[in-house]
């Protein structure tokens, strides 16, 4: 009798290893600006979470970058640009009706701790090195050109500026002392803490605005559709707030 259970017990597991195993959930990939990543990959293991099994990957990369990546077809589901003027240019690639904003940021002029800050942007005449992310590529950069430019500052402060990659050799640049003062984002200068200090708001033309759409070429709408709708609810907000970002 125990010769009869042991064999219908290894023929019902022989049976069982022939079985296919349920499929994985498909990645939900989500295109998002630099100055958003930290804040969206809580938000993705938050949602992974509320929403078993899917599953979210950040590409995370720079404007230009990006949408290149859209533009040649990568299987990206979701966009997160740093601003509403790179939406407006793709957004004939994205589906239409899913544009939604999500958060607000601000530009601030940032100084190395123990110096003096300038009191305005009319005060960076004193200062000797400047540093800002390309304006042709960093939506950052480009909203620090156009206040300098709206302040009448922009020519007479070339010779000053010398020009980053990003947000994040902005910040370092004035953390170590390579340059005197910098343009970010106050989400970037909140992350590095007391390695640099905030001078100032920095007024921009057009506030400083995210927004989230789904991918025409998207082959996980259903899940996009979910993502974007957690990007608005109030769990999502609560951290977008802690990482310094404000309403929608």
């Amino acid at each position: 009798m125990q010769t009869l259970r042991a064999a219908t017990l290894l023929a019902l597991l022989a049976g069982l290893a022939l079985l296919p195993f349920p499929a994985r959930a498909a990645d939900l990939v989500v295109a998002v600006a630099e100055s958003l990543a930290a804040a969206l990959e809580q938000i993705g293991r938050d949602f992974e979470a509320a929403h078993p099994p899917a599953r979210v990957r950040l590409e995370i990369g720079a404007r230009d970058e990006l949408v290149d990546r859209i533009v040649q077809g990568a299987p990206i589901d979701v966009f997160v640009p740093a601003d509403d003027e790179v939406m407006d240019r793709i957004e004939p690639l994205m589906l239409p009706g899913t544009r939604r904003d999500i958060a607000q940021n601000r530009l601030v002029l940032i100084v190395a701790p123990r110096a003096v800050p300038p009191a305005s942007l009319a005060e960076l005449s004193k200062v000797e090195r400047i540093t800002l992310a390309n304006p042709l590529a960093v939506p950052s950069g480009r909203y620090a050109k156009a206040a300098l430019e709206r302040a009448q500052l922009w020519t007479a402060l070339m010779p000053k500026i010398a020009l980053a990659a990003g947000e994040r050799q902005v910040r370092d640049r004035v953390a170590t002392g390579e340059a005197d003062a910098g343009f970010v984002y106050a989400t970037d200068a909140a992350i590095v803490g007391a390695r640099v200090q905030v001078a100032f708001d920095v007024p921009t033309v057009r506030p400083i605005r995210y927004a989230a759409a789904i991918v025409r070429a998207s082959r996980e709408e259903r899940a996009a559709r979910a993502f974007i709708e957690y990007l608005r609810s109030a769990a999502a907000r609560q951290v977008l707030a802690h990482y310094g970002f404000t309403g929608q």
